[in-house]
């Protein structure tokens, strides 16, 4: 494997989303730029062995391979789609895109990652008001009891 070097390794502007990336290949980062941002993604650490002696230590260069690329899956579904960067509409301080619906009413679909559970432990159960005085006033509804 050959060494790579990197002259300007900044290639974005701090202040705007990333526009461009290293491409990584099976081997590791190469100095090629690519025209589109990045999905989301981490490198999987592993262990040295713990083993006595001299250790035969992995470069830098092996450690950041395709194989230990794992992708933040969250994170991507979030972000815009490759197919409607067309769609998307950007103002200073204001994220999004916009979708043009045909003139169909459109249908929500929900998942089981959309479902959520609401219980009674989630609902608070009593309620305690604080009074203004020195006294707490007592309410008595002795009508619901019949």
């Amino acid at each position: 494997m050959k060494q790579v070097v990197i002259e300007n390794p900044v290639i974005n502007s701090p202040f705007e989303e990333p526009k461009r990336h290293f491409l990584f290949s099976e081997e590791g980062i190469t100095n090629e730029i690519v025209e589109a941002r990045r999905e989301s993604s981490y490198f999987v650490p592993i262990p040295r062995p713990k083993k006595k002696g001299k250790q035969k230590q992995l470069s830098f260069q092996t450690e950041w391979t395709q194989d230990r690329l794992k992708a933040n899956e969250f994170i991507n579904h979030v972000r815009a789609l490759e197919k409607r960067i067309s769609c998307e509409i950007t103002f200073p301080r204001l994220l999004g895109y916009r979708y043009e619906f045909p003139n169909e009413t459109p249908a929500a679909n929900f998942t089981d990652e959309s479902r959520l559970v609401l219980s009674t432990l989630d609902v608070p159960t009593k309620t305690e008001n604080a009074p203004r005085e020195a006294k707490s006033p007592q309410h008595v509804f002795s009508g619901c009891r019949q």
